[in-house]
């Protein structure tokens, strides 16, 4: 049941601002700065990020995308003619020429080909910007047989670890994103959510949200039984269809 709420209750559209930052405050810094500016040296313009799952490379990844207006491909379906259309898409007039790959360990060998000549175009042009996220160090990597080259065009540029949130850390978050909203959320309420849910931040991220709509429609605050009841209500589909819909 809370996995199908999770699943009907649509996440909110990554930002920067809306990141979680935790120990990643450097990241998230040349990020900002990426997309302020220009820089001069390639290697402020080319940015590898690697961390596990959970610890925000897609959010970082897809934010810092919207904010130049760039290409976002995902390295589980994207292939090499994507990464090339991709590139050629750019005019000429354009101030910037902005690619991400969210997930280079899972293209196929002809699309890290791709990635590799793609690196060394966007590090020569000026214009050019480059996102690409993998799940280790590019020394690490998984990488296709005959594509090793790969991995030192990934280190040409700046190359950032990010962490997961720790509990603390979470339990900051959690109280954070509650005052957003305009509502509080005890340390008892925070603490059954960290025990009784999913690990993933953006997941207690939605359920929070959730919790706040509900509590808001029946004029409640929310207390770990109005938790227990949210759980147990009866799920309209017709109305939570319409207003994914309506987000989509």
């Amino acid at each position: 049941m809370t996995q199908l709420l999770l699943d009907l209750e649509p996440p909110r559209i990554p930002t920067l601002d809306n990141f979680m930052v935790g120990r990643n405050a450097e990241v998230l810094a040349a990020l900002r700065h990426l997309c302020a500016t220009i820089p001069e040296h390639p290697s402020a313009r080319c940015l590898y990020l690697w961390g596990p799952a959970g610890s925000g490379r897609s959010h970082l990844a897809k934010a810092t995308c919207d904010m130049l207006d760039g290409q976002f491909l995902d390295g589980r379906e994207a292939n090499a003619h994507d990464i090339r259309a991709a590139i050629e898409s750019h005019g000429a007039d354009d101030a910037r020429r902005m690619l991400v790959v969210d997930g280079v360990e899972s293209l196929d060998a002809e699309g890290q080909e791709a990635l590799f000549h793609a690196i060394n175009l966007l590090r020569d042009d000026p214009r050019g910007a480059l996102v690409v996220t993998g799940n280790v160090t590019s020394r690490d990597l998984s990488l296709k047989p005959g594509r090793d080259d790969l991995r030192s065009r990934l280190a040409w540029g700046l190359v950032y670890q990010l962490h997961r949130l720790d509990d603390g850390e979470k339990d900051a978050a959690l109280a954070h994103r509650a005052d957003q909203q305009g509502f509080p959320l005890t340390p008892d309420v925070r603490r059954y959510l960290l025990t009784h849910f999913s690990r993933d931040l953006g997941s207690l991220m939605r359920m929070v949200d959730a919790l706040d709509r509900h509590a808001r429609e029946n004029r409640r605050i929310v207390t770990v039984p109005l938790i227990r009841e949210f759980l147990q209500r009866p799920i309209d589909f017709a109305v939570t269809a319409h207003r994914v819909g309506n987000v989509a």
